[in-house]
Formats: C-alpha cells, structure tokens, sequence
C-alpha cells in the first residue's frame, strides 16, 4: 500500500499535523499498548495502536480498490 501524505499542515509543505505521523509515532513507541472502546451493545473491544494501523491500511486499500482519489467527499 502506498502511504498519501494527504494535505500539508502549512504553506512550507510540513505534514507534522497528519494523522498517519500520529500513528507512526504510536506505533514507534507504544505499538503493544492497548486501546480499549465501548461498543453500541456496551461490550469492550480491545486492540492495539499496530492493529489499528494495519485496519486503517485494509480501510486504504478498500478505498483505493473503488477509486476514491485523496480530496474525494
């Protein structure tokens, strides 16, 4: 998967403001720590900030397999 930069966070082209470099950084540092979220039913769900990475890049890939372009709405 190839990994978009999306919009720049200022006019300097900087990108330290993206989500995806939250998520490196997550990942660098705390990729074992857990992330625990309530469900609807009230039920935990439990993952970690790696596997929610790797969700985020099936999301990418879905989103790219039907041609959804970086700006799309």
């Amino acid at each position: 998967m190839e990994i978009i930069k999306g919009f720049s966070a200022d006019p300097e082209g900087n990108y330290q403001l993206n989500v995806i470099n939250f998520m490196k950084h997550a990942i660098r540092n705390f990729g074992r720590q857990e992330i625990v979220s309530r469900k609807i039913d009230g039920t935990l769900f439990r993952y970690t900030y790696r596997e929610s990475y790797e969700r985020m890049q099936r999301l990418a890939n879905s989103l790219e397999s039907i041609e959804v372009k970086v700006g799309d709405r």
